[in-house]
């Protein structure tokens, strides 16, 4: 009975990474970065569980995540959204990453360096995140598109918002983006 469950389970975490990886595959040709509703489940399904832990890779469908424990409740889920982000942010400030933001070997032999890497990417085409309030402490956690880090190329552009988008291509105010299709 447990084997037929856990084959069950396995065979729908299958589905869905196929559907994940589908959907992601008519993105890219389109060339739009996204939120994502489906990197959001998955960061939703994780942070209610509060296990203060990132989610075994067998559950996250392809996603790479950056999670983070907020040891208070004096503020609400946004506040803990954009505190789980500053963290994050200044971590990779706090390390030194490179002027002109190119991926080194010092910040590949980092396995948390890698990690947190993973939310600057600007080919990044999809995100989602989730804040749950547990007991006594909020969990986040946000997904991102599996990204290769490549030594030698860049995380992003060094440039004012929107600023590099390739011609041709728009720059989405509401989210600073810009359209993907050159990158």
């Amino acid at each position: 009975m447990q084997q037929q469950q856990q084959q069950q389970q396995l065979e729908q975490q299958q589905v869905q990474q196929e559907r994940l990886q589908q959907q992601q595959q008519q993105e890219r040709q389109q060339g739009q970065q996204k939120y994502s509703c489906e990197a959001e489940r998955a960061a939703y399904n994780h942070v209610i569980t509060c296990d203060q832990k990132p989610t075994p890779r067998r559950f996250r469908w392809g996603w790479k995540e950056n999670y983070q424990v907020l040891k208070t409740v004096q503020t609400d889920e946004l506040g803990a959204l954009q505190n789980a982000i500053a963290q994050w942010t200044g971590f990779l400030a706090t390390i030194g990453l490179p002027y002109n933001m190119l991926y080194t070997r010092r910040i590949d032999q980092g396995s948390l360096y890698r990690i947190l890497t993973k939310m600057l990417w600007a080919k990044n085409q999809h995100v989602g995140c989730a804040t749950h309030r547990c007991h006594g402490f909020y969990f986040t956690s946000c997904m991102y598109s599996d990204i290769t880090d490549a030594l030698g190329q860049s995380i992003y552009p060094v440039a004012a918002v929107c600023s590099q988008c390739p011609s041709g291509n728009h720059c989405e105010l509401s989210n600073g983006l810009c359209d993907t299709k050159a990158f």
